[in-house]
């Protein structure tokens, strides 16, 4: 009985760390996680797709396993339905498919994880060097600056990010050659760099 004997409760599946003294937050932390069963199911699922992603298909130059890309148009192979079977067990040609021009679904899915992981990491990066700087500065600094950067923080929490990233990504898609993708990153940064800095 943890709540008699005075030991912290687990939480949404989560073991306490009972022996945390003289251990460092990091070294606490990776125990936790460790230890949670769907955080190191939820790693190994990720793994699997990055590896995937960038190795199937090629990135930034760099050639792919994968023998089709996911801009390249094919005859089609069993009218277009996925190749792939259970049992008995076999990839196929194209194991998800082709789509109506004969592109394969399996190239372009890569692709399209690739993409999603890239803004994310790009994401990330972005807006937690801005969080962490407009923090930091408001921390040194205090007073008036501190003020400011607080007052402009709010602004940018109270404003629903996505819909912010969404009508910058518009205004800034014809200025770019390839609209949509590379303001994407960039300007939900922009909207999301907040919660880091408060």
């Amino acid at each position: 009985m943890a709540e008699e004997a005075g030991l912290p409760q687990s939480a949404a599946g989560i073991e306490p760390v009972l022996d945390a003294k003289g251990l460092s937050q990091g070294q606490i932390v990776r125990k936790r996680f460790l230890g949670h069963t769907g955080a190191i199911i939820g790693l190994v699922v990720f793994s699997i797709i990055f590896v995937m992603a960038f190795t199937s298909v090629g990135y930034w130059g760099i050639p792919g396993w994968w023998k089709y890309s996911h801009d390249e148009v094919a005859p089609l192979v069993n009218d277009g339905v996925p190749t792939a079977s259970l049992w008995p067990l076999a990839w196929g040609e194209h194991p998800f498919g082709q789509d109506r021009i004969g592109r394969d679904l399996f190239a372009m899915t890569m692709r399209g994880a690739q993409q999603s992981i890239t803004v994310m990491v790009v994401i990330g990066l972005i807006a937690g060097f801005i969080g962490v700087v407009v923090g930091a500065l408001s921390g040194y600094f205090r007073g008036w600056t501190e003020a400011v950067l607080m007052r402009l923080t709010d602004v940018i929490i109270i404003i629903p990010g996505l819909l912010l990233a969404a009508v910058m990504a518009q205004m800034a898609a014809g200025a770019t050659p390839a609209a949509g993708f590379p303001p994407l990153p960039a300007t939900t940064a922009s909207s999301r760099w907040a919660s880091s800095s408060a």
